[in-house]
């Protein structure tokens, strides 16, 4: 009964080193040799910038990249980093924003639901939530944004193609 209570009691302690360490920053030094991870395996079904909106049919600029996926499949953190924002916003439905440290943050849209919470430490690869269709959008994507000191970045060059 002793081990037992030592083994839960070093799992827990793992698990909250892990936790902890995800809270660190990225490490980002600018966008020269920044990997990170793809938010779903399915291809990017749209790039970034200028392109006619699927809905309201006109030109309008496209801030991030969206990746074809299936409703439910899980939608995984690019870096380890901190929650900022979970929750309704706007044209983008249910949105959630990690904040990766030294200017560097991204964002996941239309969710069909959120599972982390503001403040939340996540590390790379943590689901936050199922793909879903919320928001603006014609089908069922992932919206992702990076921003560098708050400036609206391609993602396409710093997404790393290695199938998880």
């Amino acid at each position: 009964m002793l081990l037992r209570r030592v083994c839960i009691a070093c799992a827990l302690f793992v698990a909250s080193a892990e936790v902890a360490g995800a809270c660190d920053t990225a490490g980002f030094k600018g966008l020269d040799g920044l990997r990170l991870h793809r938010p779903v395996p399915g291809p990017i079904a749209s790039g970034f910038g200028m392109r006619q909106h699927p809905l309201l049919r006109i030109p309008k600029f496209h801030y991030g990249l969206d990746f074809a996926a299936a409703r439910g499949d899980p939608v995984q953190a690019t870096a380890k980093g901190r929650i900022s924002f979970a929750g309704p916003k706007g044209e983008y439905g249910n949105l959630v924003m990690i904040e990766h440290g030294d200017g560097l943050a991204s964002t996941y849209g239309h969710l069909s639901r959120i599972g982390v919470k503001e403040g939340d430490c996540v590390g790379p690869g943590a689901v936050i939530g199922p793909a879903g269709s919320t928001g603006m959008t014609a089908e069922v994507i992932v919206h992702l944004e990076v921003h560098v000191q708050g400036k609206h970045v391609d993602p396409a060059p710093v997404i790393d193609d290695t199938p998880r």
